[in-house]
């Protein structure tokens, strides 16, 4: 596991959280830290989430750029689109309503 990884295993614990086994040691698979995400939509703050989006998230232009270069299926072309969509928005988002403001991560 690289620095992310170990990183992010020892978020997931301290949030009380537990990666399942069969992606136990990927806790920086994009299903996790969506899922994650999805966690901290729910319980924490904004600035949380945008730091979060901005140092766990930042590989996703280049994974849209991999995956458009292999020639998806439309199906999950659309999907690459819509995450990098998704997480443009809401980078700008978070900036724009939470800049000053402090975060756990």
């Amino acid at each position: 596991m690289g620095d992310s990884a170990v990183h992010l295993s020892r978020v997931y614990q301290e949030c009380g959280l537990e990666v399942a086994e069969p992606l136990k040691g990927m806790p920086d698979h994009l299903i996790v830290e969506l899922e994650f995400l999805s966690c901290l939509y729910r319980w924490a703050e904004d600035n949380n989430i945008g730091t979060f989006i901005r140092h766990h998230l930042d590989w996703i232009p280049l994974l849209i750029e991999r995956g458009q270069a292999a020639h998806p299926l439309p199906f999950y072309g659309s999907l690459l689109k819509l995450l990098g969509l998704f997480v443009e928005s809401e980078k700008e988002r978070l900036e724009t309503e939470n800049s000053g403001k402090t975060s756990i991560f």
